[in-house]
């Protein structure tokens, strides 16, 4: 089995399913309803990721860190996915945090030296996985 890692997740616009990027991560992604029938579940339309469960997740926007998410697993659509998905990452409810005084570059390469915000996917040094989340805190 894979050591978990830690991963930027770029995201390029300001929606995601017609929801403002901050009211989605407080609300949308993490309440069951008929929009969303299955909890935890974040719909991609270009491509997930590859890493193991238990890894961490970074969703970047707009030049921040704007939430985190331990990865439970990653699939292909299926016949609840919106048409214009190519699959599903399922994260975990129970550690995910939105951060309301979101994380900047310059901030992240305390951590991550080499680190450049923007439309790619990074994967990082996961041994600076403690001292991040202590630094990012409630936020």
């Amino acid at each position: 089995m894979a050591a978990p890692q830690i991963q930027i997740f770029p995201m390029t616009n300001g929606y995601l399913d017609g929801t403002p990027i901050g009211t989605f991560f407080t609300n949308d992604l993490f309440v069951v309803s008929a929009h969303r029938p299955t909890a935890g579940r974040f719909n991609f339309k270009s491509q997930g990721v590859t890493a193991p469960s238990g890894s961490l997740l970074l969703f970047q926007f707009a030049g921040h860190i704007v939430a985190h998410a331990s990865l439970l697993g990653c699939s292909k659509r299926d016949a609840s996915s919106p048409a214009d998905s190519k699959g599903f990452l399922l994260l975990s409810q129970v550690d995910f945090r939105y951060y309301t005084t979101q994380i900047t570059q310059h901030q992240a390469r305390v951590f991550w030296p080499h680190v450049i915000f923007g439309s790619r996917k990074w994967k990082l040094d996961s041994t600076q996985r403690g001292a991040f989340l202590s630094f990012a805190g409630p936020r």
